[in-house]
């Protein structure tokens, strides 16, 4: 938060999905969001509570222009629409030891298509579905998206009903078995028919996949996007009463020292970012 930028801070809400990389998400918010609304909204910065899932949520309003960006250790905004992705740059989440998506020449060239991206997360493994196909990593995920396999499942998920879909998804899933047996497109490097056995018939589930090309965000449920204005300022004697409740910083030293050490910069930050702003509208 000491960097020059205005964060725009979002929570999960309560239509999130129920299951999460294989373990069950309350409905309820989590314990921490109050005072975390309250130290946000101390120093000046803005947030939201997103009606699903919150990285949903992000992806659309980076995809809308609402927000040029979204800081994250999570690809899986990618697979809902977000356009520019911003890694956390700390070393010890998961996310920044994973290796980044790389074109054929292996370089990191930018280019990331969602369809694609939605067939490798239910092939291989999502937050939605851990497990993925059992043999299907992503370099064979990635094949059969160049094949098509994911315009053709976005398209149908995004334009038919749940019972249509339905039934176009044995159609979908035989041509996949088939592609993978014989390797006809020449794409997917060499056949593989002990993988395309294990294609099961109800794949890909469809509440997964709706999950993906479908999420709950303001746009779906009609709420229109409240307009961020950025013209909160830093209160230091709020953000020093909610230090003292949240974290018992109630002696006059330490609360002092820790201001030094551990307040100030955000503070500081929004401030300049206030004086930029109001010579420019």
């Amino acid at each position: 938060m000491s960097m020059p930028l205005l964060p725009l801070f979002v929570f999960d809400g309560p239509k999130r999905p129920s299951v999460k990389r294989g373990k069950k998400v309350s409905g309820n918010a989590h314990w921490l969001t109050t005072g975390m609304k309250n130290i946000i909204a101390a120093y000046g910065f803005e947030w939201r509570t997103a009606p699903g899932e919150a990285e949903a949520e992000v992806a659309y309003l980076n995809c809308v222009g609402i927000i040029d960006g979204v800081l994250s250790d999570d690809v899986d905004n990618f697979l809902f629409g977000a356009t520019m992705v911003i890694r956390n740059h700390s070393n010890t989440l998961s996310g920044n030891r994973a290796h980044p998506v790389k074109n054929a020449d292996g370089r990191d060239d930018g280019n990331y298509v969602v369809t694609g991206l939605i067939l490798i997360g239910v092939l291989s493994g999502g937050d939605y579905h851990q497990a993925g196909v059992q043999g299907c990593g992503k370099l064979i995920a990635a094949a059969l998206a160049r094949c098509g396999f994911g315009d053709r499942l976005l398209e149908a998920a995004s334009s038919l009903s749940r019972e249509e879909l339905e039934k176009w998804l044995v159609t979908w899933h035989n041509d996949a078995r088939e592609e993978l047996r014989t390797n006809k497109s020449g794409l997917v490097g060499s056949k593989n028919p002990a993988l395309a056995k294990k294609i099961p018939d109800d794949f890909p589930d469809v509440d997964i996949l709706l999950s993906y090309t479908n999420p709950i965000t303001s746009e779906t449920e009609g709420k229109p996007t409240r307009e961020i204005t950025w013209e909160k300022e830093s209160d230091i004697g709020k953000i020093a009463g909610l230090c003292e409740l949240y974290f018992e910083w109630g002696v006059k030293d330490v609360i002092i020292k820790r201001f030094r050490t551990e307040s100030k910069n955000p503070s500081c930050s929004r401030s300049c970012i206030s004086a930029v702003l109001s010579t420019w509208f």
